[in-house]
């Protein structure tokens, strides 16, 4: 118990410091993505309260599989905050000098404080992402084996279509009760950069998580 407290305490922390930052980078840098990825954040935060009630209900099917289902609805928002670096690209860092001299890169605060941010917002959902993987899978591996290989497999394969719809469909998380509209335009935007960006994402969860389980010990709860 002492050690989930202090997990969650120190999530708690990581997201008001994080929200603090966007606002004041908002400030600074006045560009509303800045003070967008304060919601953002949020949202990848929510996960992280999910797994600490699912850990507290586990044993209440009537309020563990709600609560796993919710998760499973507002877990794609952790690692959508990877996709807002693309936003780096809107902030100047160097200039061409000539043909010959090479680059000069700018000394400019407010340019490198919004890369920080975009940076630190994406490790915030790696971070939420891989705690809420991590757990629901020793959950379900726990259970058995193949429950937890089939987690493992599919979980990401799924995460990757939501955060394809999210980024470039722009539905929301509570949009899945849209679910004709929703699907109906994720069938209609199936083309190959669909198919290439759900498979780029889903291989780099696999990385990603793999490598998480691999350094964990093996006899090492995430929430005790």
């Amino acid at each position: 118990m002492v050690k989930s407290n202090r997990k969650f305490v120190l999530f708690g922390l990581m997201f008001l410091f994080f929200v603090i930052l966007s606002f004041y980078t908002y400030r600074v840098v006045r560009e509303g993505i800045h003070f967008m990825l304060a919601w953002n954040a949020f949202l990848a935060y929510i996960p992280v309260l999910l797994v600490f009630s699912f850990n507290k209900y586990q044993k209440r099917f009537y309020l563990a599989v709600p609560i796993f289902l919710i998760w499973l609805f507002f877990y794609p928002n952790s690692l959508y905050l990877i996709t807002d670096l693309i936003y780096i690209d809107s902030r100047n860092y160097m200039i061409m000098v000539g043909n010959y001299q090479g680059l000069t890169y700018l000394r400019d605060f407010a340019d490198y404080l919004a890369f920080m941010h975009l940076i630190l917002g994406s490790l915030f959902g790696l971070v939420t992402a891989i705690f809420s993987f991590d757990y629901f899978y020793g959950f379900f591996k726990r259970k058995h084996l193949t429950l937890g290989v089939s987690y493992f497999v599919f979980i990401p394969i799924i995460i990757s279509i939501a955060i394809y719809i999210g980024r470039f469909l722009r539905f929301n998380s509570w949009d899945v009760i849209r679910v004709v509209p929703l699907m109906t335009s994720f069938i209609e935007s199936l083309d190959t950069f669909a198919w290439l960006f759900i498979g780029m994402f889903t291989i780099l969860q696999y990385l990603v998580f793999g490598y998480a389980l691999l350094m964990k010990p093996s006899n090492k709860k995430i929430v005790e």
